[in-house]
């Protein structure tokens, strides 16, 4: 992340400034560091939101089966009413 005058820039930007070459080498040389550095963030970043993203979508898959199963068992054991009871007596 980094301040400009234009607002915040996030992304690989920043990592692009270390992937300089020297003046007058060619132009291929310059390249390839710079498309290395934006291989390694894009799949470092990748990785990273893997654990992030799926640990809170098994919480909530967890959360909405408990629920459901709260519900279900609220459903079966739900009192007669004083008639059925006086019918079956």
């Amino acid at each position: 992340m980094q301040a400009t005058e234009d607002g915040l820039e996030v992304g690989s930007n920043g990592a692009r400034a270390g992937a300089e070459t020297a003046p007058g080498g060619p132009a291929q040389v310059a390249q390839e560091p710079q498309h290395l550095v934006e291989e390694v963030f894009d799949n470092g970043f990748a990785e990273a939101m893997h654990p992030t993203l799926v640990l809170p979508s098994v919480v909530v898959v967890l959360a909405a089966i408990s629920g459901l199963a709260v519900r279900q068992d609220k459903v079966k054991t739900r009192p007669q009413s004083t008639e059925q009871v006086e019918d079956a007596a």
